[in-house]
């Protein structure tokens, strides 16, 4: 009984002893944890034991673990999948394209972060296991970009599948040769694509060759070979903006319903001619080039001999302002558009004008020789008028009926290019004479000749009035007066022959009638009829001059509009 109970005394001896062994064990590896976080969080290299593809990167800084990957990992960072569709298309897939690569900078900086993200503990763990069982960071920077590598492969057998279909045929001058049994669409996209897939997962990179599998011999697709084939015939045009002239554009058409009867009578293997609708357009970059402002549609230069120097220089600039102007066909000149405001800023100067039928100085005064004498050309060049308004009084320098007016803001001259090609304004004054011309493309030898008839005119009065700034007996002309006409403008067209092709009423106008207008002194008390009669030849004569001077270059400065509105 004794020797029983000494039994249990033994267990309780080996229990004790196991526990104090599992303590110390269980304090080692806390301490040694402790000691790994604490290690984890000093150390500024990488952790013993990490890796990254394979490569060892533990104990190395940054910038030597970049250096390390680059000369050990860089045929996986410059990875890529080629994949040849045909004879000129390569399709190739780098591993940063698939999603499967990042940079060596990339992988440092992971490998760097391991073990160090964590709390205390954490860090100790992670620290532990690195140093002995090793962690591999990997060089994957995400999953495989399925959508990515689908949107390359589709894009890639596009421009694959119509060099298959292209070499079904071949252009021969005016001719079309298919061949009968030629490879039609022939990419099988999810093929390239499991291709690429298998090549990056294996690590097996570098080119692999695409097989293009049998098709049906008797499938072309004429519709895909003439939206190849088909090009639309463009004519040389001449761009304004820059004054030059593009090439044109030859056309290639072809019949697709006749070009389908003419295969299907073709065996497999046969060579089919089709005929082409070869398309070159009037218009080529030689000839446009040749045609262009080659021609004198209408001239014409009208004198200001006797202008003020005022005058002249707002003529100048006017002119200058259209000089060059080109209009391209079914585009509309402006006078007003084109010059723009009349203004002192602009250089322009005052000038002889009419406000109610009297002359006045006006800023830009004189510019209607410059709209009138382009209106002549236009008429001569048979150019659609779209805008054109007759002046108050005659104009000196034009034939009645052929003159057009013109005022900032209200009374403009338009016309429009109702020709085939472009014409072009020159415009210019030399030794005050105005010079217009227009040129462009003859496309006939017809020809125009201008013409007005007069259909009635009223004779101006003379008129005395009293001026009591004027000393008794003296006169002085204010105004020389102006016949009134009413006056049909015809425009007639010939062919080279001379026979008359067509006559055009162009307008019917009236020009006003402006009495002369004498300005006289008082009568005299005494000696006033000797006086009155040498003061009133003199003063008529001297102003008869003045006044015819005026009205001869100024008087058409008006159009027939009220008297309140200013016209230059």
């Amino acid at each position: 009984m004794a020797k029983h109970l000494k039994k249990p005394e033994k267990k309780q001896k080996k229990s004790a002893a196991a526990l104090i062994a599992a303590a110390a064990v269980a304090v080692l590896a806390a301490g040694t944890v402790a000691v790994s976080g604490v290690l984890a969080e000093r150390s500024e290299n990488i952790l013993p034991g990490v890796s990254a593809g394979g490569t060892k990167l533990g104990g190395l800084d940054r910038s030597e673990a970049i250096a390390l990957l680059e000369r050990e990992k860089a045929d996986v960072f410059d990875s890529s999948v080629s994949v040849r569709l045909s004879d000129d298309v390569t399709l190739e897939v780098t591993g940063e394209q698939a999603g499967l690569v990042t940079t060596p900078e990339a992988v440092a900086d992971a490998a760097m972060a391991y073990g160090r993200n964590g709390g205390f503990i954490a860090n100790g763990v992670a620290y532990l296991r690195s140093a002995v069982f090793g962690k591999d960071v990997g060089l994957s920077d995400g999953q495989y970009d399925e959508a990515a590598v689908h949107e390359l492969v589709s894009e890639a057998a596009r421009a694959a599948n119509t060099e298959a279909t292209n070499s079904a045929f071949e252009i021969d001058g005016d001719k079309l040769i298919v061949r009968k049994g030629a490879a039609g669409v022939l990419i099988d996209e999810a093929v390239v694509e499991d291709m690429i897939r298998t090549a990056f997962q294996s690590g097996d990179y570098g080119e692999r060759e695409y097989e293009i599998p049998d098709s049906d011999v008797s499938d072309i697709n004429l519709k895909a070979i003439h939206d190849t084939v088909y090009v639309e015939p463009v004519p040389a045009e001449y761009v304004k903006e820059t004054g030059e002239v593009t090439h044109e554009t030859i056309g290639v058409d072809f019949s697709i319903a006749a070009a389908q009867k003419l295969i299907d009578g073709a065996k497999n293997g046969e060579t089919v001619v089709i005929p082409l609708e070869v398309t070159v357009p009037d218009d080529t970059y030689e000839s446009l080039s040749a045609m262009l402002f080659r021609d004198v549609l209408a001239e014409k230069s009208t004198t200001m001999y006797t202008s003020s120097s005022n005058r002249v220089n707002n003529i100048t600039l006017a002119a200058s302002a259209i000089n060059g102007k080109v209009l391209l066909p079914g585009e509309e000149f402006s006078f007003n558009g084109t010059v723009g405001e009349r203004t002192t800023a602009k250089g322009y100067k005052l000038a002889g004008a009419y406000v109610g039928g009297e002359s006045v100085d006006q800023v830009g005064g004189g510019i209607c020789q410059v709209s009138s004498t382009i209106y002549y050309c236009t008429l001569l060049a048979d150019l659609e008028i779209t805008a054109r308004s007759n002046h108050m009084f005659p104009v000196a320098y034009l034939p009645l009926g052929m003159d057009a007016t013109v005022n900032w803001g209200t009374v403009d001259f338009r016309f429009k290019n109702n020709r085939d090609y472009p014409i072009r304004i020159d415009a210019y004054v030399k030794d005050r004479v105005l010079y217009v011309t227009l040129c462009g493309t003859k496309v006939d030898d017809s020809y125009v000749k201008l013409q007005y008839e007069l259909i009635s005119s009223t004779p101006p009065q003379t008129v005395e009035q009293v001026d009591e700034t004027l000393a008794p007996g003296e006169s002085v002309v204010k105004t020389g007066g102006h016949t009134g006409y009413t006056v049909k403008a015809y425009k007639y067209i010939y062919d080279g022959s001379d026979n008359l092709i067509k006559t055009v009423l162009l307008s019917t106008d009236k020009y006003r009638v402006q009495n002369k207008i004498i300005l006289v002194g008082p009568p005299a008390e005494d000696g006033g009829e000797t006086g009155g009669e040498t003061g009133g030849e003199t003063g008529g004569e001297t102003g008869g001059e003045t006044g015819g001077e005026t009205g001869g270059e100024t008087g058409g400065e008006t159009g027939d509009v009220t008297a309140d509105e200013v016209f230059a």
